[in-house]
């Protein structure tokens, strides 16, 4: 019972946005493990000896399942191949080329869906491409016109552009859209430009402490 108590909130009722979701089972496995302990009682040892050797391979299996953020996202993938966030979280461990390549075969499941325009945009970013991520910010964008994110990560672009006056009209649309979008924020502030109040954004401290350095309120 307490088991079952400690996986109500976080039960399929409510679906996982993916497979790496083993954490559900974290605390409920305290009432499992003790019921489990309790019924094993009865059991001669000589009959438990395959079951432990059981466990054992399958923690070495989930071990090297989890000692990467690639070999985890990688599992996640294989299991739920048709599920974007997978990919998405899988492209970010990887080499940029392969990560392109998986966003790819994602963009294929979901053609409309502007995360994947978004991180690949990411993508060539921060490789030194501003031109080809402009182009996926844009259509992120196009899919999703009300993100304040969309805009901040085309304004980037455009600042990667020198297109100086584009980017701060795309960060000062993003908070419009937004008034506590961190990074428009902190990318106006970089170029002092003055950046309205927002008293009612809960910012963490390093977040503040960033805000802070350029005076910004």
């Amino acid at each position: 019972m307490g088991g079952l108590i400690l996986l109500l909130p976080s039960s399929s009722i409510f679906p996982a946005n993916d497979l790496a979701a083993d954490y559900r089972m974290y605390l409920p496995m305290i009432g499992f493990a003790a019921c489990i302990g309790i019924l094993l009682q009865r059991v001669r040892m000589v009959y438990l000896a395959p079951v432990f050797l059981m466990l054992v391979c399958l923690s070495f299996v989930r071990t090297a399942t989890w000692r990467t953020e690639e070999s985890l996202w990688a599992d996640a993938v294989r299991k739920a191949p048709e599920k974007i966030r997978p990919k998405i979280q899988l492209a970010r461990a990887m080499e940029p080329a392969r990560g392109l390549e998986i966003l790819e075969q994602a963009r294929k499941i979901a053609p409309d869906d502007p995360q994947i325009s978004s991180e690949e945009g990411r993508v060539y970013l921060s490789t030194g491409n501003p031109g080809q991520a402009l182009v996926e910010f844009g259509r992120a964008l196009a899919l999703n016109s009300r993100s304040a994110d969309a805009f901040n990560n085309r304004g980037a672009a455009l600042l990667a552009l020198n297109q100086r006056d584009a980017a701060v009209q795309d960060f000062e649309r993003a908070l419009a859209l937004d008034p506590c979008q961190f990074n428009a924020r902190l990318n106006l502030g970089h170029l002092g430009v003055p950046v309205p109040m927002a008293p009612q954004c809960k910012f963490t401290e390093e977040q503040k402490s960033a805000l802070r350095r350029h005076r910004l309120p």
